[in-house]
């Protein structure tokens, strides 16, 4: 029978839900507007964390604003007025500033080349876009950019899926903010970037992380409490065909020894010695197929 994977395995050797950006990607996948989308595959991110620095504390960034006050004046109510009236004025153009400088990052328009992006949309720490196919394309790279930032980050080709009337691309483990994404057909002579389309600003959003898993601003999985994957975690992409096949090395003592293990099962019972000390972060793409 074949079911969805539609959960998170996180901390071995406990076992506990924690909130990632897979899911966002799965319900993205069941929010598409047509019946072919509805029953098709999605990308769905589980984690599987060894990791010495799982509790290691996340710094947050607060921010602050600030804003000028007004002045009064004792030599009279017309100078107490006109002080008012001048602390207004800087604080409206303030105000205008900075709202000008909001709309100048927020209003980015798309680039529109000759690849036709279809939908686009930001959720939760992830973002996705699905585009037609492109004649005399082979493939596409696909490249996520927070805005202000100059690069881009190649999305990993196991998260650019092909389905019978259109293609997808999901980008995961991102902080919440604003981003772009960007599509770049592969034809017979290599990347064609004057092809390439860009989506407008895409809002991604933070989840809640509230309980036991976080207390003390920790977090549990392979992911860092903004939702970014943790430093040098490894990240295995496992199929329905590839759960039995898969192969990756994994340290199983405390001097560095590693020991090569093949299927996903075997990997996972290897990884429950406790001696790897990277996050590893489990991604079940499509229908996975159990028991098997």
């Amino acid at each position: 029978m074949n079911k969805r994977i539609l959960f998170v395995l996180s901390g071995l050797p406990l076992f506990a839900l924690a909130a990632c950006g897979h899911i966002s990607v799965s319900s993205s996948e069941a929010s598409l507007s047509n019946s072919e989308a509805a029953s098709s595959s999605a990308a769905v991110s589980s984690d599987v964390t060894v990791s010495s620095d799982a509790n290691s504390s996340s710094s947050s960034v607060a921010s602050s604003t600030e804003s000028s006050q007004g002045t009064s004046s004792k030599s009279g109510s017309s100078s107490a007025a006109s002080s008012s009236s001048s602390s207004a004025s800087s604080s409206s153009s303030s105000s205008s500033t900075s709202s000008s400088s909001s709309s100048s990052v927020s209003s980015i328009p798309p680039v529109v080349g000759a690849i036709q992006i279809l939908e686009s949309s930001g959720l939760f720490e992830s973002a996705y876009c699905t585009w037609s196919s492109l004649d005399g394309a082979v493939g596409y790279n696909v490249y996520e950019q927070k805005v202000g930032d100059s690069a881009w980050t190649k999305i990993d080709t196991e998260l650019i899926r092909k389905y019978p009337s259109y293609w997808r691309a999901d980008a995961l483990g991102l902080p919440a903010g604003q981003y772009r994404i960007k599509v770049t057909p592969i034809d017979s002579t290599g990347l064609v970037d004057a092809s390439s389309s860009i989506t407008s600003n895409l809002t991604v959003k933070g989840y809640h992380r509230d309980g036991f898993a976080f207390k003390g601003g920790t977090a549990s999985g392979a992911y860092n409490a903004d939702g970014s994957l943790k430093d040098k975690a490894i990240v295995l992409y496992v199929t329905n065909d590839t759960a039995d096949t898969i192969t990756y090395s994994i340290q199983t003592s405390s001097k560095g020894t590693m020991t090569s293990a093949t299927s996903i099962q075997s990997i996972l019972t290897l990884l429950k010695k406790g001696t790897e000390t990277r996050a590893v972060d489990v991604r079940f793409i499509g229908n996975y197929s159990l028991p098997r």
